[in-house]
């Protein structure tokens, strides 16, 4: 699973991200920024394949406040986030 965290902080480097609706409507339930989004996905720790809902966890990461924060994402040729919590 290293490979996909790997593939994952790759593409958030670059900004390489694009956001679901879901993913919009709960960013702005809960206050969280596109860059609080890449700085989670570059400080995680582990990405969990969920197959099926065929994604990624990715956790262990934090937001530029340094709260906690886990994305949902898909990797496709850019990262979809499909949401945060």
């Amino acid at each position: 699973m290293s490979d996909a965290l790997d593939e994952i902080q790759r593409l958030a480097k670059w900004w390489r991200i694009r956001l679901s609706r879901h993913a919009i409507t709960r960013m702005a339930e809960r206050e969280v920024e596109r860059t609080d989004v890449r700085h989670a996905l570059l400080t995680a720790k582990v990405a969990s394949w969920h197959a099926d809902r065929v994604c990624w966890r990715v956790s262990g990461g934090f937001d530029l406040d340094g709260d906690d924060l886990v994305v949902v994402v898909a990797i496709e040729d850019d990262l979809l986030i499909i949401t945060v919590f």
